[in-house]
């Protein structure tokens, strides 16, 4: 059964049940620890938390994307979420702009107080030019993991990743968006959410089993469509993945449940992931394998 026919099938049974039966239904995953890795910050500190709350989540890593002006904003928010809720904010990720010079000695200050990883990084460069290649080798020598999004518009050119995974073995790459979800398909034809069968031998899906040093990430309407497109193929690929598979839900909605938003990202993605993966598998992609790559605590 399509995975989203049966998403629509559960979520109709439920309406006929009583409001404790409809919250196991309503969240399946109920009862398992998920992290979202992939939660931009709000500017409203109390929304942060709803929107972790509200999913069914346990915890999230704030996520200081530079999306406009010098992201010291988002750096901030982010910072505070961690101080004053540490169980519900577990890390954050620190974020730049490639182009502007300088900006070494403000990541490496970020991670030695505190940050995770490089993320988003959403910049109109090649991904495989010298601003890019900066901020492999210094993610490398810091030890953390570099979360990119990859699209045409943004850190151009995933199909030339391979060359920058053998260069920078040390670095672990947090692949996120259009480009990486677009190539699990053999026949990509570099539209933005493509539909239909997937052929099988895509990029993407052989350099997760080729490269330890690639990860990838879950999240946005991206990472869904690369999962509900084609039912038949999603099961065996998280299985095959299950190890380099991370869940997030770079999610624009407010309380967890689709508020200000047509319908909650990460309530939509954890439900295509419960339903297609075994407990085990789902286990890691939600919970153990952010730990590793991410090294929390």
């Amino acid at each position: 059964m399509d995975a989203r026919r049966r998403q629509l099938m559960i979520g109709a049974a439920a309406l006929a049940l009583a409001p404790e039966a409809r919250a196991q239904i309503d969240t399946p995953w109920a009862g398992d620890k998920v992290i979202d890795c992939h939660h931009h910050v709000r500017a409203d500190l109390a929304v942060n938390s709803a929107h972790v709350t509200g999913a069914g989540m346990t915890s999230a890593m704030p996520n200081a994307a530079v999306l406009e002006g010098d992201g010291s904003a988002a750096r901030a928010i982010a910072r505070q979420l961690c101080r004053a809720q540490p169980d519900r904010f577990a890390g954050w990720l620190t974020s730049l702009v490639p182009t502007i010079a300088g900006e070494d000695a403000r990541l490496t200050s970020d991670i030695r107080s505190g940050a995770k990883g490089f993320g988003e990084i959403k910049a109109k460069v090649a991904m495989d030019g010298p601003e890019m290649r900066r901020v492999y080798a210094l993610a490398g020598e810091l030890d953390v993991p570099v979360l990119i999004h990859f699209d045409s518009d943004y850190d151009t050119g995933f199909e030339r990743i391979e060359p920058v995974l053998k260069a920078f073995p040390a670095t672990r790459f947090v692949a996120h968006a259009n480009a990486f979800w677009g190539n699990i398909d053999a026949r990509y034809d570099g539209s933005p959410y493509p539909r239909g069968k997937i052929t099988a031998g895509g990029l993407s899906d052989r350099l997760l089993t080729d490269y330890g040093n690639l990860f990838g990430d879950l999240s946005a309407y991206s990472g869904f469509n690369g999962l509900t497109r084609d039912p038949a193929f999603t099961p065996a690929f998280l299985e095959r993945h299950q190890d380099k598979l991370i869940f997030g839900s770079d999610c624009p909605c407010t309380d967890g449940r689709g508020a200000g938003a047509r319908g909650c990202q990460a309530r939509q993605t954890l439900g295509v992931l419960k339903a297609n993966a075994a407990d085990g598998v789902f286990r890691k992609m939600v919970w153990t394998n952010a730990h590793r790559v991410y090294r929390l605590s």
